[in-house]
């Protein structure tokens, strides 16, 4: 294998780990820390706050689960992952700004689009078809994204929310 095909797998996986990270780590591992603030600052309850999470996980993965294969398929890992990063960016900067409930249920269910658009499922194709040998080895990489996310993003919430407010700190995710 040349040094430039190498250099492109290479690529391909820091990709994949920065989507993962940013994507999972935030929608799975940030986006609870702000729950808190949701309920102390618009007295929603708790179970209101939390059921976004549920709700649109419920709606979004039957509904559209199965639609997210083909779409891979038919357009692309790339161009779906281009599209689940753009939701889930639209997703956080509108719940960074939202004052109602049913808003903060719409860009949930949209982050939740952005999951599956950007997440695991084209990912996982984009690496498969780029190797053949180490192809466990490059998924391993990628998929740290999820595991170093999770890690680091509360830090990062917790810094920014100091610096700019939950809302702002949304917004800058």
């Amino acid at each position: 294998m040349s040094g430039s095909a190498r250099a492109a797998q290479a690529q391909v996986v820091a990709t994949s780990f920065l989507a993962l990270f940013s994507i999972v780590g935030i929608a799975l591992y940030g986006l609870p820390f702000f729950y808190d603030s949701m309920v102390r600052d618009f007295g929603w309850s708790r179970a209101q706050v939390t059921s976004g999470n549920a709700i649109s996980k419920l709606l979004v993965g039957p509904l559209f689960g199965f639609l997210a294969g083909w779409l891979v398929d038919r357009f692309g890992p790339r161009r779906l992952m281009v599209a689940g990063i753009l939701m889930a960016g639209i997703a956080l900067v509108g719940l960074g700004a939202i004052h109602t409930l049913a808003g903060f249920y719409f860009f949930y269910l949209f982050n939740a689009l952005g999951n599956v658009c950007g997440g695991p499922l084209p990912n996982q194709v984009l690496l498969s078809r780029w190797f053949t040998a180490a192809r466990g080895r490059a998924m391993g990489f990628a998929y740290l994204g999820i595991g170093i996310g999770g890690a680091l993003v509360p830090f990062l919430a917790v810094w920014l929310t100091g610096a700019v407010g939950w809302q702002g700190a949304l917004q800058a995710l």
